[in-house]
């Protein structure tokens, strides 16, 4: 029954409306790669403290099977091993190829509490976060990172302590 209380509250928050155009990281399939064009919504607004805590709360997958959708792919795995549950804002980035010029904007709007999520793409290849921008993210009170994608200087990260759930 509290499972089901939190969950219901937040629901609300939740919006998966995918552009056609945009990829579907969370399902790992890509639909298509080409970014033809930026855009830059604003920001979403935080909910309560209180829902993100009890969000922390509940084991992932539990969400995940009650709504029945957004799994994310199971080759995005933690960073560091002990890794507790995180919960926060989810703040969205589509990064093609090798320019993280976006990256280091996004990051520099990132409020605490927010989590940034990022799409690569489908670009395995080059690396969007590392020790330096881990540091700004840490800086900005920022709850984690998801990267559909691979990180650098994964001792600095960790060092860091700041949550990040990557491909490699």
């Amino acid at each position: 029954a509290i499972i089901s209380s939190i969950i219901q509250r937040s629901l609300s928050l939740i919006s998966w409306n995918t552009p056609p155009e945009c990829p579907d990281f969370l399902s790992g399939s890509v639909r298509n790669t080409a970014m033809n064009k930026y855009r830059i919504a604003p920001l979403p607004a935080q909910p309560e403290a209180g829902l993100i805590a009890d969000l922390e709360t509940i084991e992932t997958a539990t969400l995940g099977h009650v709504r029945f959708t957004g799994f994310m792919d199971r080759r995005i795995q933690a960073l560091a091993s002990n890794q507790p549950t995180r919960a926060g804002c989810a703040v969205t980035l589509a990064l093609p190829a090798m320019c993280s010029s976006l990256m280091h904007y996004a990051v520099s709007f990132l409020r605490p509490g927010d989590f940034l999520i990022v799409d690569r793409l489908g670009d395995d290849r080059y690396a969007c976060l590392g020790g330096a921008v881990a540091r700004a993210i840490k800086n900005s009170g920022a709850a984690g990172v998801v990267v559909d994608g691979c990180v650098t200087d994964v001792a600095e990260i960790l060092a860091e302590g700041l949550p990040v759930w990557c491909r490699g």
